[in-house]
């Protein structure tokens, strides 16, 4: 704690220090919510769409937490198996700083993850 007052007190912002604790930290308090998967997939990394009850879309990326066998290779993509399309699931997700995990947005940029997501009969 010590260590953390002196920088803060010299002006050194602590996600200037230490990026990788400051990406740790979510942005948002995760948020949990009951939908439809509607699409998915990737190239370099894989995302869902979950259409949730209320009707609202929201696009997360997996960062390996979606079921491994969940998409297929087509073409130089991957997309979300036809099978899955309509299933409801319940997603965990939570807002992130990026931080290098996904190709595409901006190191600091930040970005919806999930945290856990299972399929519902």
């Amino acid at each position: 704690m010590k260590i953390m007052a002196r920088l803060l007190a010299a002006g050194i912002a602590l996600t200037a220090v230490l990026p990788s604790i400051a990406a740790a930290t979510p942005s948002t308090k995760p948020t949990e919510v009951t939908g439809v998967l509607t699409d998915g997939g990737g190239i370099d990394d894989m995302s869902i769409v979950i259409r949730t009850e209320s009707g609202r879309r929201i696009d997360v990326y997996c960062v390996q937490m979606c079921g491994a066998d969940w998409f297929v290779e087509i073409g130089d993509a991957m997309k979300l198996k036809k099978a899955l399309v309509g299933r409801r699931v319940s997603l965990r997700y939570a807002t992130e700083i990026n931080n290098d995990r996904v190709a595409g947005p901006g190191r600091n940029d930040e970005i919806a993850v999930v945290k856990s997501v299972r399929l519902l009969r």
